[in-house]
């Protein structure tokens, strides 16, 4: 990896956390789709939870007199064992999944957008002890997974009508353990790699100095600025990680429409096809494509049966959701098919 590239990505981790600054979080978040063209998709969490971290510790010694410990002590205890639980299935599971989910999470906050400051201001709601434990655990979770959950649940800090400073200094003292246990668990899974590390301490490197630019920035801001740019970063992150998320999905699972023979619109998703169709009829149904091999015996006996007449048969098993499945032949003589059902 060149010198240009980690420079790159240090002012790229420099601008994110310093805009940060302004939403309340979202660094992380914003740096995830920079960083998958970089790096491995399951090295990514590993390099973002090393900002985090990094960026919590600068936060924590900047705004320390700021942190509601009544919020910090119900959210940490359910935090730590469920990040366990999700850098477990990191092994298992493409966390691209979790990042579209969280995209769409990330978008249903657009409503806040079109709202008046004084309206934001007074969108307070003191959640009960219970609602930030339930917080902790699912954060916790996805964050284990993705290595990044600040803006996620941003506006649970938003609405609960906390300051500014409170904000900032409560979320990286929730986050800090969190971030803590996160690396532990990476290294020992052996989650990294030599590129992931140094980019990792370019990222740590970054996001610690920026949080000492927090403080100069913070007492420009009014309430309703402040959480207006929250709702709008997060509503921002939300269309950056749905189209980073979207694209990565369809190269890495081979996912794409064609049209076949029959003129129908095919949906391959990776080694499979499948077409949906709809008549009033039959309502809706998904057809695949199978071979000879795959048909039951007492079908394959109507198949040899046909194909002494044939040319060619195509075969397809259809799936519908008030019947049971059936099979359809196409039988291809002379530059013409006929179609037979079976159940």
């Amino acid at each position: 990896m060149g010198m240009l590239q980690v420079f790159l990505v240090f002012l790229a981790t420099l601008l994110a956390f310093l805009f940060s600054a302004l939403t309340g979080g979202g660094a992380s978040l914003l740096l995830i789709p920079v960083l998958h063209y970089l790096l491995k998709a399951t090295h990514v969490p590993f390099v973002i939870t090393a900002g985090s971290l990094f960026s919590s510790l600068g936060r924590i010694i900047v705004f320390f007199r700021n942190i509601k410990w009544s919020i910090f002590y119900y959210f940490c205890p359910l935090s730590i064992p469920s990040v366990i639980i999700g850098a477990y299935f990191l092994k298992y599971m493409n966390p691209i999944y979790i990042e579209l989910f969280v995209a769409i999470f990330l978008l249903s906050n657009i409503p806040e957008l079109i709202k008046k400051d004084k309206q934001l201001e007074s969108e307070k709601e003191k959640y009960p002890s219970y609602v930030w434990g339930l917080v902790g655990f699912v954060a916790g979770f996805i964050s284990g997974i993705t290595g990044a959950v600040g803006l996620i649940f941003n506006r649970f800090y938003l609405r609960h009508g906390l300051s500014r400073a409170e904000i900032v200094a409560t979320r990286a003292a929730n986050e800090i353990f969190l971030h803590v246990l996160k690396i532990i668990l990476y290294l020992k899974m052996e989650l990294y790699s030599n590129d992931s590390l140094l980019i990792a301490l370019t990222v740590a490197l970054g996001a610690f100095l920026a949080s000492y630019g927090i403080r100069y920035v913070l007492v420009y801001l009014t309430e309703g600025m402040y959480r207006r740019l929250g709702y709008l970063a997060m509503t921002v992150s939300g269309v950056h990680l749905l189209f980073s998320s979207v694209t990565k999905i369809l190269h890495q699972e081979n996912l794409y429409f064609y049209s076949n023979k029959h003129e129908e619109t095919v949906l391959h998703w990776r080694q499979y096809d499948f077409v949906l169709e709809y008549s009033l009829r039959e309502g809706i149904e998904v057809e695949i494509p199978i071979a000879y091999s795959e048909l039951p015996a007492a079908l394959r006996q109507r198949y040899d049966t046909l194909r002494v007449h044939c040319d060619d048969i195509f075969i397809e098993k259809i799936y519908s959701p008030f019947d049971e499945y059936k099979y359809e032949f196409y039988c291809y003589a002379g530059g013409r098919y006929r179609k037979y059902e079976f159940d």
